[in-house]
């Protein structure tokens, strides 16, 4: 989906996610990682991603909201350690 293209850049390209994981390699999105709701053009979306970078990996929270387009407006990474980082931007 749109959502899940938008969510994804961001957690590749959030300078926060690049400084402990290193270069993003892969995303991976679980079964249940995930939770859509559109209402016309309004919506919200939530998505738990499994990252795979250069130097660690981790699980990107990302939270979006649409009006019209897509846009991340929060997001938590959580280290391999449980280390919880805001990379909200």
């Amino acid at each position: 989906t749109d959502a899940f293209a938008v969510a994804s850049a961001h957690a590749k390209n959030n300078t926060v996610i690049r400084s402990h994981l290193g270069e993003i390699q892969d995303v991976d999105l679980p079964l249940l990682g995930y939770s859509v709701h559109v209402v016309g053009a309004s919506g919200e979306a939530n998505f738990n991603l499994k990252l795979k970078g250069s130097l660690a990996a981790g699980t990107a929270f990302v939270e979006l909201k649409r009006q019209g387009t897509w846009r991340p407006v929060a997001g938590r990474l959580v280290l391999q350690d449980g280390t919880a980082i805001d990379v909200t931007q």
